[in-house]
């Protein structure tokens, strides 16, 4: 396998990135996430990067990935709906 990857999706937030590249590992893809703030004060990314040969099985991988509604949403906000949390958690 060559030693070149591609970008495969950026974030703005350390879970969602982890999630994805979680998701990735469980199914076989290297993942590399790079953590990348362009200047003092601007907002960070996660970018999560993949072998450029595993682009085509990492969208495989996300496209036939089966969320929730609630991890949809936790992964786009980083917040779990209230109907996701049991009573003791509230």
């Amino acid at each position: 396998m060559s030693e070149r990857w591609c970008e495969f999706a950026v974030y703005s937030d350390p879970v969602s990135a982890e999630v994805a590249a979680g998701l990735l590992r469980s199914e076989g893809v290297p993942v590399d996430v790079l953590s990348e703030q362009p200047s003092p004060g601007m907002m960070e990314s996660f970018r999560v990067r993949v072998p450029i040969e595993l682009v085509h099985r990492a969208q495989w991988v996300f496209a036939n990935a089966q969320f929730t509604e609630e991890e949809l949403a936790f992964i786009a906000t980083g917040r779990l709906s209230h109907d996701a949390l049991g009573e003791s958690e509230r």
